[in-house]
């Protein structure tokens, strides 16, 4: 079950540039996929999510470039991935190409 969600969907007012992050993703906003803590709905995959955050984040991830203090690219896996933090809560940002790997990423934390 995917568990990833099109970033047109997202509820809270997010404060990025989403062509710019399309461009660097190299897809198309229509194609951007997320996955945050409110859209999650369990405890287990809530600290899976934390998880992996920290391991994009301190462990695996290498940041390529911040586009602002909240917004960063990290390469994950040989992927692009966009990491945006607001208040109380993280995007995982990232193409619908690569929806499955993350998500199986996520599940692996479990």
């Amino acid at each position: 079950m995917a568990i990833a969600k099109k970033i047109s969907v997202i509820e809270e007012e997010i404060d990025i540039n989403y062509q710019l992050i399309a461009c660097e993703l190299d897809t198309s906003v229509k194609n951007m996929k997320y996955i945050s803590k409110d859209i999650l709905q369990d405890a287990i995959t809530l600290e899976s999510f934390e998880k992996l955050v920290k391991n994009i984040e301190i462990e695996d991830g290498t940041e390529i470039t911040s586009f602002d203090d909240n917004t960063v690219l990290y390469e994950y896996e040989n992927e692009a991935i966009i990491l945006h933090t607001t208040l109380g809560n993280k995007y995982i940002i990232f193409d619908e190409d690569v929806r499955k790997k993350i998500e199986n990423k996520l599940n692996y934390f479990r």
